[in-house]
């Protein structure tokens, strides 16, 4: 056999529920010159029987069983083993367009890349009326990307959006040189950082071409709101590491970092459990400590509401975010109602008790789904502009 074109790393934990589906849209892609190397994380479900199945009726599939080390370890051994020109990761609850592969390749090959990504989608085949939508605000849309050749330099943007190295290829010669951290969780952060710091030619396709799932009871990261959630914060101190030790910390691309750091926290931090809260401001309190005093940082990238979340963090650590609702020093309380799909998926750490006067917030760990806040908020939000409050709480 030929050299693939490109080789898609899968790594597999604990998916049996969508392993068939994601696989079988990798094996139907236009571009027939690939290798698909799916990991057997020690999966304790029946992923390896699955991956072995398949691989015996095609050759293109080559499993690799291994005990259980996390993502990073999986990527990096498939990474390893991968022969192709080019080496894609596929997520295995995750699915891609028909043309995906080919698309990129070609995209990669005219361009002479070290990576070239693509656009993506989120998929929920619980939506009542859309299973697909396009996330098109500033932390997932690519739209503003340039059209030719860059670097981090010349789009330091790129910075604040969501890592997805799901959504890219890159040069197999490039990336065999760049690891995942293993045994950390959301590695995607510090890893994509180094690519960034690294490549020398960076592409970007703009169309869809990636159905990123998120669904309840997915066993996937969007949906853990354990202490987990913590390490969030610690990578992003990586990242500033990576960032430092390869010369790319000016003045743009360090107002990009910031802005990644907030959007790589603030959903995060909105979901772990009370309990962890208050030490999760302590670990945001520090990495943005960096420009509490640089005159030069100007919120560049940032809105009004993002400029106001770090700069209250700064100012105190008795701050928390609930879910669309603002405490600034458990004095007052804002609304700021959005719809989110993410939050179908999460825990709501608030049940909101309207009394008389004046209107007390009680606050108890409560698990509710946003369709129940949904219609709290579509409540309360009327009497809640007019209401000042005082919070009833002990002290986080």
């Amino acid at each position: 056999m030929e050299k693939p074109k490109v080789s898609i790393v899968m790594p597999t934990y604990n998916v049996e529920k969508y392993f068939r589906q994601c696989i079988e849209s990798v094996i139907n892609q236009t571009l027939k010159e690939i290798e698909i190397i799916p990991v057997d994380d020690g999966s304790p479900d029946s992923c390896g029987k699955i991956m072995d199945e398949y691989a015996e009726k095609d050759k293109r599939i080559k499993p690799i069983h291994k005990e259980n080390g996390g993502y990073g370890s999986a990527v990096n051994l498939g990474i390893e083993k991968a022969t192709g020109e080019y080496i894609a990761i596929l997520e295995t609850d995750d699915l891609v367009e028909p043309n995906t592969y080919e698309l990129l390749y070609n995209e990669a090959k005219r361009n002479d890349t070290d990576m070239t990504k693509c656009m993506f989608y989120i998929y929920n085949s619980f939506y009542k009326h859309k299973s697909v939508k396009p996330y098109d605000n500033n932390f997932f849309s690519f739209i503003d990307a340039p059209k030719e050749v860059f670097t981090l330099k010349e789009y330091p943007q790129i910075l604040y959006k969501h890592a997805s190295v799901w959504a890219a290829i890159y040069k197999s010669s490039f990336i065999k040189e760049i690891k995942f951290i293993e045994k950390f969780s959301y590695q995607d952060v510090p890893f994509i950082a180094e690519v960034l710091c690294k490549a020398n030619r960076i592409s970007f396709l703009k169309k869809y071409l990636i159905q990123y799932r998120i669904e309840e009871n997915q066993n996937s990261s969007s949906l853990i709101t354990n202490k987990n959630l913590l390490k969030m914060p610690e990578n992003c101190i990586i990242t500033r590491e990576i960032l430092k030790r390869y010369g790319f910390f000016e003045r743009l691309i360090k107002e990009a970092f910031y802005l990644q750091v907030y959007y790589g926290n603030y959903n995060f931090y909105n979901r772990i459990q009370l309990k962890y809260k208050s030490q999760y401001l302590k670990l945001l309190k520090e990495l943005f400590e960096d420009i509490k005093n640089d005159k030069e940082f100007k919120y560049l990238y940032f809105d009004r509401e993002q400029k106001k979340f770090v700069e209250n963090i700064l100012k105190t650590p008795r701050f928390i975010i609930l879910f669309g609702l603002y405490f600034k020093d458990f004095k007052k309380a804002i609304i700021n109602s959005y719809d989110d799909g993410i939050y179908r998926r999460t825990k709501i750490f608030g049940f909101i008790n309207i009394t008389t006067k004046p209107a007390r917030l009680q606050i108890n760990t409560l698990y509710h789904r946003l369709d129940y806040l949904k219609r709290l908020n579509k409540i309360l939000y009327k009497k809640l502009k007019k209401i000042e409050f005082n919070i009833k709480t002990k002290d986080w």
